[in-house]
């Protein structure tokens, strides 16, 4: 079996430390360079001897590692070196220029940045914030400034720290393990280098590997002539079936089709009046920066937003439940852009018809595999890796009247799905968003329901996926529960409890309370006030650079202020501080959660009271009907 090290290093101007910790013996070698110590020969033979087994890191690749290569490599002896040397990677913008190519690296890295997608600035998420979402009991940072020097104590505590952050690191190893797996098998199956994937990046590696072999070219080659257009007319794009029996719908598809794209971004947000003069009957005029928001149609008093990334529409906030005469049908096309790149022969111009072909291939290969097997999910995401490719530049599969020719069509089929069922039957959409839709109907129409799923799946040659709910709680398209006739539940936006971990992880208290609210009829008050796990009550504030924040306190006759760290974790109780943010550059102060106190909660007790802390269990609660009163809006909203 093979050892997997976990490690991390300290860069500090006099003093380095590298930290490693097998997991399977649970063995800790710590190594030091400082004006005490001189461990780097014994750093370089501990590497070298272990020199086939795995190293885990947060985000060693772009740093960790180069810095360590540097050593091994004898250019940097000194802790002076050794922080230029860190220095130069933390500043290198084009992180390739210091990355160390695999074939060169003394151990196999594996980085669980780079694995989560968190060098994707949407996801960026450090250490810290991670091990405050996983609920460690401390999540303090050093005081020390990385310039100063360092005595033995502080060494010790600097120590200390790095062996934290290892164990936080191996902490999120064992929640990775799947990830890790799947990678793993994945490279074995296709013989790639999969490892340090994120999930985009393995769909794209995939399908460029059954792309490459069938064209016998390299990847290389397929970005260089990537398809370049000076403009799109998105009639060339839309499909020649599509047509409406709504007025307004079909406005919107002659509007459509009298455009010409320069580029994807910003087509359609901030549009001028004057380019909208035949849809600003039928849309909503909301303005920003004085033009039209956004693309949209209101129809029956619900609005359809049309973007890059898909439709989106959704009825006001409310419950909407089914009974004895209504019911929510929830219809989901299955595999959706992939789909419609298959049966239309939608494909990059500069891979030529092939494209279509692997791309049915993939998919056909997919379906025949159980989706407990990592080859159906390695499949599921080359399906989906190459559409969301098509608008970089950079890419392999860039061009942007093929993504156009996707999203477009995608947006006008599910519009066109609203009108049959609008033009045949008395139902009332919920929801539209990206690759279904949400409606009311009366029970006695289902079979007419069915009847139109047909006649578009005939039409679109495209599948249709349907659930049934019992209710929807909806405050917004994005943020939601669905209640299925089976009892499983969907939570989404500010109602999801397990969250992806580059979320927000705060104050989880809210959204268990309102689904013990709105599900299981608990009232609010009892859920907040009996509740035990004290880290669902924390809240995490981050300050960039050029903040700082502070928690202010009376003393006396002064006000006692403490700086705080980078990332704070703190609760809301009667009896704390008042805690601000200072903006540096004007020395302005802005409050931190208004007419509140709280208490910083980077270092919680493994074992605890949570009557010590003095919960202001009414602030929470106060939090909580703001969404929940949003929602009902004083009364049950029927069909």
């Amino acid at each position: 079996m093979k050892k997997i090290y976990v490690y991390d290093i300290e860069t500090y101007l006099h003093c380095f430390l590298a930290v490693y910790y097998e997991i399977y013996s649970k063995e800790t070698r710590i190594f030091e360079l400082s004006k005490n110590k001189n461990d780097l020969e014994e750093l370089k033979n501990f590497l070298y001897s272990n020199s086939d087994e795995y190293f885990v890191g947060y985000n060693n690749i772009e740093f960790d590692y180069p810095v360590i290569h540097d050593i091994l490599l004898g250019h940097s002896n000194t802790t002076e070196e050794i922080f230029s040397k860190a220095q130069i990677v933390i500043d290198t913008e084009v992180k390739w220029q210091i990355t160390i190519p695999e074939w060169k690296t003394v151990g196999k890295q594996i980085d669980l940045f780079k694995i989560n997608h968190f060098d994707n600035d949407a996801k960026r998420t450090s250490l810290k914030a991670l091990e405050i979402a996983m609920k460690m009991n401390n999540v303090e940072d050093l005081p020390y400034d990385i310039e100063q020097p360092l005595n033995e104590s502080q060494i010790k505590e600097l120590t200390d720290y790095c062996i934290h952050d290892v164990r936080a690191t191996a902490l999120f190893f064992f929640k990775n393990q799947n990830e890790i797996k799947l990678r793993l098998n994945l490279s074995k199956e296709y013989n790639l280098n999969l490892l340090n994937h994120n999930d985009p990046k393995i769909g794209e590696a995939i399908f460029m590997k059954f792309l490459c072999e069938e064209l016998d070219k390299p990847r290389k080659y397929f970005v260089e002539n990537n398809t370049k257009r000076p403009y799109v007319d998105l009639k060339d794009c839309i499909l020649d079936y599509i047509t409406f029996e709504n007025k307004s719908f079909n406005v919107l598809l002659d509007w459509l089709k009298e455009q010409r794209v320069y580029q994807t971004k910003g087509f359609f947000t901030e549009i001028q009046h004057k380019k909208l003069h035949t849809l600003l009957p039928y849309m909503n005029k909301k303005q920003k920066n004085g033009n039209i928001a956004k693309l949209n149609i209101i129809y029956d008093e619900v609005q359809y937003d049309f973007g890059t990334g898909g439709l989106h529409a959704c009825i006001d906030s409310g419950i909407y439940k089914e009974d004895d005469d209504l019911t929510i049908i929830d219809l989901d096309v299955a595999s959706y852009y992939p789909n419609l790149a298959i049966v239309n022969d939608f494909y990059p111009e500069h891979l030529s018809k092939t494209f279509c072909k692997i791309y049915k291939n993939i998919y056909d290969k997919r379906k025949a595999i159980p989706k407990s097997d990592s080859r159906n999910y390695g499949l599921k995401i080359a399906l989906n890796g190459c559409f969301g490719k098509a608008g970089e530049s950079n890419s392999p599969f860039f061009d942007i009247k093929f993504l156009l020719s996707i999203t477009l069509n995608g947006q006008l089929l599910l519009l066109k799905l609203v009108d049959m069922l609008y033009s045949q039957l008395d139902i009332k959409i919920l929801q539209a968003n990206t690759d279904g839709i949400t409606f009311k109907v009366k029970r006695s129409d289902v079979n007419k329901v069915q009847q139109i799923r047909k006649e578009w799946e005939d039409l679109t040659n495209l599948e249709l996926e349907d659930a049934v709910y019992k209710q929807m709680i909806i405050r917004d398209v994005n943020n939601y529960i669905a209640e299925y006739q089976d009892t499983k539940i969907k939570l989404k936006g500010i109602f999801e409890i397990e969250k992806a971990w580059h979320k927000n992880h705060s104050m989880l208290v809210i959204p268990i309370a309102l689904k013990e609210y709105f599900i299981n009829d608990i009232p609010i008050e009892t859920t907040i006030k009996n509740h035990k796990d004290v880290y669902d009550f924390c809240l995490r504030e981050k300050f960039n650079k050029g903040f700082q924040g502070e928690f202010h306190s009376i003393d006396g006759q002064d006000i006692k202020i403490e700086t705080t760290q980078k990332n704070v974790r703190y609760l809301i109780s009667n009896s704390g501080k008042y805690f601000y943010k200072r903006k540096l550059e004007t020395d302005t102060l802005s409050v931190v959660n208004k007419n509140t106190r709280s208490i910083e909660m980077n270092r919680i007790p493994k074992e605890y009271n949570i009557e010590d802390y003095d919960i202001n269990y009414h602030w929470y609660i106060k939090e909580a009907y703001k969404i929940k009163n949003t929602i009902e809006d004083g009364q049950l909203k029927l069909f």
